[in-house]
């Protein structure tokens, strides 16, 4: 740790609010893996890696790079990217691989337009969200010509003019 610049966090159990970006992270996991039993019925347990994948691979907001990036130092290599260099002549797949790159590509279109399909509902339904909030306490706002009004320039410094 002393290497690394670290040091250890604690927290007091029972006590999942101090610890904000971990329940953040299991909401959203939840509320993923609540659509993909909804649609998977009694198969949801094959999405899961899927969904894991995604999560990890996505930019977080808040650090600005994927939580596998923050973890391993480096891009994740998911199976587009190994397919890409196969293609290229850059690599051979691996012999485990266990079926054609084409019938690999095909499933893995299906099962990606699947969570794709979960993300852009949560994503959705997180815009409602926000919009809900941000309209309880919007006012609109109209301006009579001849109205003063305070304009913020690019240099951000205030300038009095006129509503035209």
């Amino acid at each position: 740790m002393k290497r690394m610049g670290c040091s250890p966090r604690f927290s007091s159990p029972n006590h999942p609010e101090c610890q904000g970006m971990c329940e953040r992270y299991n909401q959203t996991f939840k509320n993923m893996l609540h659509h993909a039993i909804r649609e998977n019925g009694a198969q949801w347990h094959l999405v899961v890696p899927l969904l894991v994948w995604a999560l990890q691979e996505v930019k977080n907001e808040v650090t600005g790079v994927s939580p596998y990036m923050c973890v391993y130092g480096f891009t994740p290599k998911g199976p587009l990217s190994i397919l890409q260099k196969n293609w290229a002549g850059l690599t051979e797949l691996p012999p485990n691989f266990g079926k054609s790159a084409s019938q690999y590509m095909q499933e893995l279109k299906e099962k990606l337009e699947l969570v794709a399909g979960y993300a852009s509902d949560h994503a959705a339904n997180a815009q409602n969200r926000y919009a809900h909030y941000y309209n309880l306490r919007a006012r609109d706002k109209h301006f009579a010509v001849g109205d003063k009004v305070i304009v913020l320039t690019p240099d951000y410094t205030f300038s009095r003019t006129y509503a035209r």
